[in-house]
C-alpha cells in the first residue's frame, strides 16, 4: 500500500484504487452496520446459551451439552473480539494493510472458530447417531467427551496457526477491511493449504455428517430402536419419551448442520473460484456477501435452540 494510503482522509481513494472498484459510503455503512450488528446479537445471544449449556453440562454430563457448551464459545469469540473491529474498519473506510499484525490476528481469530464450528457439527452428527443406537446417552465417558472437546480445538488451533508458519497467510478479502487465508493467491503453498482446508475441513466433515445421518435414517426407519422400548421390561413410556426426545435432538442438530451449509456455501464456492478461477476479476463486492453471510451463522445457533430445545426454551420462560 502506498504511504497516502495510511492517511485517514485518503482511506476511500485507497480502497477504490486497491480494489479497482469504486463503492459508495452506503455500502461501507451497510456492510459495516451488518457486521456489528452481528457482533452485538452474536454475543449476546451466544453470551446466553453459553450459560445455559455449562449449568445444563453440570446437571446432565451427556456429550452433547458440552458440544453445544464448546459451539457457543466458537461462536462468541469473533463475536466480541473480530466482528466489532472489521465493522468499524469498514465504516470508517479503513483497510487492512498487507501483512499487519491486526489483520493476522483476526484472520487467525476467525478461522479458529471457523474450523471448530465445523468439526463440532461433524462430531454432534456421529454422536446423535451413537446415542441413538445405543439406546443410551452413556456411549461416552465424561473423560472421553472432555477429551474430544480438547480434540476438536488443538486440532482447529493447528491447522489455524500454520499461515503463521509459512504454509499461507492470512490477508485481507473483499472490501480488504477484514481478513482470511490467501484465497487469491497462485502460490503453491497457498494453493495446497487451501486445497487441504477444502477437504479436510468442509468435504471430509460433511461426509462425515452425511454418512451418519444416513445410518440414523436407516436405523430408525427398520423401527430397531423402536423395537428397543417396545420388548424391554422398563416402563414402556418412559421408553417412549427417550426415544422422541433423542430424535427431537437429531432433528435440531440435522437444522443447525443444514443451516451451516447454506450460509457457508456461497463463501466456499468463491473460494474454490478463487483457487481454480481468476481471483483478480471477481467483484470485491461480491467476495465480501458471502463472507458476511458465513459470519451470520453465529447468531443462527441460539435462534435455533430456542425454537427446537425444550430446556432451552422453558429457561428463556423463566426470564
Amino acid at each position: 500500500m502506498s504511504q497516502s494510503c495510511t492517511r485517514r482522509k485518503n482511506h476511500l481513494d485507497c480502497l477504490d484504487k486497491m480494489t479497482n472498484y469504486t463503492f459508495g459510503r452506503e455500502t461501507y455503512n451497510a456492510v459495516g452496520g451488518f457486521l456489528i450488528a452481528v457482533s452485538a446479537l452474536g454475543g449476546i445471544l451466544n453470551a446466553f446459551v453459553l450459560v445455559f449449556f455449562f449449568r445444563l453440562y453440570k446437571r446432565e454430563r451427556r456429550l452433547i451439552n458440552i458440544l453445544m457448551f464448546s459451539t457457543a464459545v466458537s461462536d462468541l469469540a469473533p463475536s466480541l473480539l473480530a466482528y466489532p473491529v472489521a465493522g468499524v474498519r469498514t465504516i470508517q473506510r479503513a483497510p487492512y494493510k498487507s501483512h499487519s499484525i491486526s489483520c493476522k490476528l483476526e484472520g487467525f481469530c476467525v478461522h479458529l472458530t471457523a474450523l471448530s464450528s465445523v468439526i463440532h457439527l461433524a462430531v454432534m452428527a456421529y454422536e446423535r447417531f451413537s446415542v441413538i443406537k445405543s439406546g443410551t446417552s452413556k456411549v461416552f465417558s465424561v473423560r472421553k467427551q472432555q477429551g474430544i472437546i480438547f480434540a476438536i480445538w488443538m486440532y482447529a488451533l493447528a491447522v489455524s496457526l500454520l499461515p503463521f508458519m509459512g504454509w499461507s497467510s492470512y490477508e485481507p478479502e473483499g472490501l480488504n477491511t477484514s481478513c482470511t487465508v490467501h484465497w487469491k493467491s497462485s502460490n503453491k503453498e497457498d494453493v495446497s493449504y487451501n486445497i487441504f482446508l477444502m477437504f479436510t475441513n468442509f468435504i471430509f466433515p460433511l461426509f462425515v455428517i452425511a454418512i451418519s445421518y444416513i445410518r440414523l435414517y436407516k436405523y430408525v426407519r427398520n423401527n430397531s430402536f423402536s423395537k428397543r422400548w417396545h420388548d424391554s421390561r422398563v416402563n414402556r413410556d418412559y421408553w417412549k419419551k427417550r426415544i422422541q426426545k433423542n430424535r427431537a435432538l437429531a432433528g435440531m442438530v440435522f437444522l443447525l448442520i443444514s443451516l451451516f451449509v447454506v450460509t457457508w456455501a456461497p463463501y466456499v464456492v468463491i473460494s474454490l473460484y478463487n483457487i481454480i478461477g481468476m481471483p483478480s476479476n471477481v467483484n470485491p463486492l461480491v467476495e465480501t456477501i458471502p463472507a458476511i453471510l458465513a459470519k451470520s451463522f453465529t447468531i443462527l445457533n441460539p435462534v435455533i435452540y430456542g425454537i427446537k430445545h425444550h430446556k432451552f426454551r422453558a429457561e428463556i420462560k423463566r426470564l
